[in-house]
């Protein structure tokens, strides 16, 4: 399950099925005119196929989606590098240190627990009003 209220459009997350998505929209419940309620909303995505296409319009309930955890694997495609002799389970999952991505560089104040991918992006985001490039194929 993913709280819709930590989303931005272009964030990416896993849908129902374990496919990759990126968010392009929100749709409230019939009763709903918000989505933050407690029971979620609908979540409008783009879906990333295994064949490298891209199909859009679809849609999902957002207790069905799921954040995609951050790993080498996924930093290693947002163009980040691990510095030398950091262990990578407690840099990914508990704080962000010295991470690289041309000029911008995080540090260690004020540390931030960064376990998902769309948290991330939404901080990269906030840090340097930039979106966060993310090589998919």
């Amino acid at each position: 399950m993913i709280d819709p209220k930590e989303l931005q459009f272009g964030n990416f997350i896993m849908d129902d099925e374990g496919c990759l998505a990126r968010v392009a929209g929100f749709e409230p419940h019939g009763h709903s005119v918000r989505c933050d309620e407690p029971e979620g909303c609908k979540i409008i995505f783009d879906l990333y196929g295994v064949d490298g296409k891209i199909k859009k319009g679809y849609e999902n309930e957002s207790d069905s989606c799921s954040p995609i955890e951050l790993n080498s694997h996924w930093m290693d495609r947002c163009g980040f590098e691990t510095p030398d002799g950091y262990n990578t389970s407690v840099l990914y999952n508990e704080i962000m240190i010295d991470f690289h991505l041309g000029e911008y560089k995080l540090r260690d104040k004020p540390k931030a627990q960064l376990k998902y991918l769309h948290q991330l992006q939404n901080v990269f985001y906030w840090l340097t009003g930039e979106e966060l490039t993310i090589k998919i194929t």
